[in-house]
Order: structure tokens, then C-alpha cells, then sequence
């Protein structure tokens, strides 16, 4: 009985150890609209966020890109405006990381979790961002 709950325990830990791992072919998945949902601080406080008035294009192709905040429109379009932070994905020790470079400022964020539908970054802050994919809306489609 002892084995059993032995070769349990160490499925589920192999289980749980390979589930959370990014692969390259998964960043494709950050190309996109993504909307910010929520912020844990280091202190374990949090800030949800509920309707954003912007969100971030990010655009990228052969680990170069760009993060842009757009802003959506009632239409269905973006408002963009020729703000942009230059971005360049890495792999350190098997963990992926977006590294953003601006004329001012350099950092980077580790992604912790990648999907579809959702996105999670932790920033050298050690506060935790929580995405979701946007889908665009367009109230005229109803006319």
C-alpha cells in the first residue's frame, strides 16, 4: 500500500511539474489583444480590474516584437497611437521571459502561464498580472 500512495504522489508531482511549462510553440499565443484582469502584490493584496479603457497589442515574430496600448472603440476598432515598447522574448534556465526595452528603461517579465484565452506575467517586482484574451466588440453589428 505504502508503494501505491509513493508512485501516486510522485505522478501527481511530475503531473503538476510538467503541466505549467511554456513551450516555444506556445508563444505564438502572445500575439494579440490581451486585457489586464487583475494584480497580486508581493504582500498578497490584489487589485481587480473591471472595465479597461486600453489594452496591449503585442506583435511578435521570431522572438522580436512590439507591446502597444490600444484603446477599443465602440466600432469594433483601436485607437493606437505611435507609442510602443520594443520587446524580445528569452529563455533563461527553461523559463521563458518578455524583455521590454524603451529609450528610457529596460525589464523584463517572467510568463508564468500561456494559453489561448489567458496570460500570466510576474515582473522583477514579484507582482503577478493576470490577462485575458479581448475580444473585440462592435455595438453597429446589431443594426
Amino acid at each position: 500500500m505504502n508503494i501505491k500512495l509513493f508512485l501516486g504522489v510522485v505522478s501527481a508531482f511530475i503531473l503538476v511539474a510538467c503541466s505549467g511549462r511554456i513551450s516555444e510553440n506556445d508563444l505564438v499565443k502572445l500575439n494579440g489583444y490581451w486585457e489586464i484582469t487583475k494584480v497580486e502584490m508581493p504582500d498578497g493584496s490584489s487589485k481587480d480590474y473591471g472595465i479597461n479603457t486600453t489594452v496591449d497589442y503585442l506583435e511578435i515574430n521570431k522572438n522580436k516584437g512590439f507591446r502597444k496600448k490600444v484603446a477599443p472603440q465602440y466600432d469594433g476598432t483601436y485607437l493606437i497611437n505611435d507609442h510602443m515598447e520594443s520587446l524580445e522574448l528569452l529563455q533563461l534556465e527553461g523559463v521563458y521571459y518578455i524583455q521590454y526595452q524603451t529609450e528610457y528603461a529596460t525589464w523584463k517579465e517572467k510568463i508564468l502561464q500561456l494559453s489561448d484565452d489567458s496570460l500570466t506575467l510576474e515582473n522583477e517586482s514579484k507582482m503577478i498580472y493576470y490577462y485575458k484574451r479581448q475580444s473585440s466588440f462592435d455595438l453597429n453589428e446589431s443594426k
